[in-house]
């Protein structure tokens, strides 16, 4: 059985959280910010972890509301997408 895949619309609705950039986008998977890869989804909900931010490789990021100065100043906005 082939693991399930869902898109980052279906995944914001379920989360009930706005998603910026391509909802369109598969997600295939979960990891940390520093392990993930392309098709996975990552989160940051803590500011230490923010340096990891720049240079991960998940394909969207879910970035806690009281973050949000955060997520608008983040470069990772520019080049993947966060919900």
């Amino acid at each position: 059985m082939a693991d399930p895949q869902y898109t980052l619309a279906e995944l914001a609705e379920l989360l009930t959280v706005k998603c910026v950039g391509d909802a369109d986008i598969v997600i295939s998977g979960l990891a940390t910010l520093a392990n993930a890869g392309s098709g996975q989804l990552s989160f940051l909900a803590n500011p230490k972890y923010q340096k990891a931010l720049a240079s991960t490789q998940a394909e969207a990021v879910i970035v806690a509301p009281r973050l949000k100065a955060l997520r608008e100043e983040s470069s990772y906005a520019e080049n993947r997408k966060q919900l």
